[in-house]
């Protein structure tokens, strides 16, 4: 998690032609000291290296270096840039546990915690939505409801008085409640109002419902189950079906079809995504 935050990978060629693959963690000097000694016994203790330690005072940043071909290979699957990392399926699949260490490591790297009336909210900032939203699916699965919305449009900005491209970014959220689930593991003790978890499911609230007319052609996305996921919901195949009408006309009143329902998904803010089991 703290790899996909702060990590990258990067292969280092020598004089005489041999290269070396390498894994680069980004920290803060003077606020992140502590993450950088974890870091260092880590690859002590259990990759039997040395991490290379560089520090730059100018722009209070302090850098964990270390070779290993086999971690080059396992991280690089995750991706490099900020805007381009990625979190594979196959992590979903992990024991639970794992899944929270992976949210876990990835809000120490790029998260924090804001102070509201209500308490404290557990936020994370990215440039890559797909991260985001693969994050918010690892914490569902632990029965943790998150949001994810745009936090600013992409914009020229001046940094050490060069100019710079600022990239579109975002946040995910999670209330006080949530997150006092998420950072301590204390039950969940909120109220119904957005989101809520009981007896196995996870509820959200409705914020309107909508009805409009159509005429055309309607395409059908089925599954050997009928079931499939949106963003927002697991949803089931509504086929139309013509009843049996009084008159036999298809166009009567008395005629029975089944529902057809549309999911918008929203531009603003994401809900958490339910994965059928």
């Amino acid at each position: 998690g703290l790899y996909i935050a702060e990590g990258h990978t990067l292969v280092t060629h020598s004089q005489h032609g041999t290269q070396a693959k390498n894994v680069s963690i980004a920290l803060c000097q003077s606020k992140e000291q502590r993450l950088v000694d974890r870091i260092s016994r880590f690859i002590q203790k259990y990759l039997g290296r040395s991490a290379i330690v560089s520090n730059k005072k100018e722009s209070d940043s302090v850098t964990v270096q270390f070779s290993s071909e086999t971690m080059f290979s396992f991280l690089d699957q995750f991706g490099h840039r900020a805007y381009l990392k990625r979190i594979p399926d196959w992590v979903q699949c992990l024991p639970g546990s794992y899944r929270h260490a992976v949210a876990r490591g990835y809000w120490t790297g790029d998260g924090c915690t804001r102070s509201t009336a209500s308490g404290k909210v557990v936020n994370c900032v990215s440039t890559s939505l797909d991260l985001l939203l693969s994050i918010q699916d690892i914490l569902l699965s632990l029965g943790i409801p998150s949001g994810v919305k745009k936090m600013r449009d992409a914009k020229e900005v001046i940094i050490a008085g060069r100019r710079a491209h600022s990239k579109i970014a975002y946040e995910l959220n999670l209330s006080p409640a949530w997150s006092r689930v998420f950072l301590t593991g204390a039950q969940w003790d909120g109220n119904r109002t957005y989101f809520w978890a009981e007896d196995g499911y996870l509820y959200s609230r409705v914020r309107k419902v909508e009805s409009a007319p159509f005429h055309g052609f309607v395409n059908n996305f089925q599954t050997a189950s009928h079931d499939y996921t949106t963003l927002a919901a697991t949803v089931h195949n509504c086929d139309v079906a013509m009843g049996t009408a009084h008159d036999d006309k298809e166009d009567s009143e008395e005629t029975d079809w089944s529902v057809m329902c549309v999911l918008e998904r929203g531009t603003n803010i994401q809900c958490a995504q339910w994965r059928s089991r």
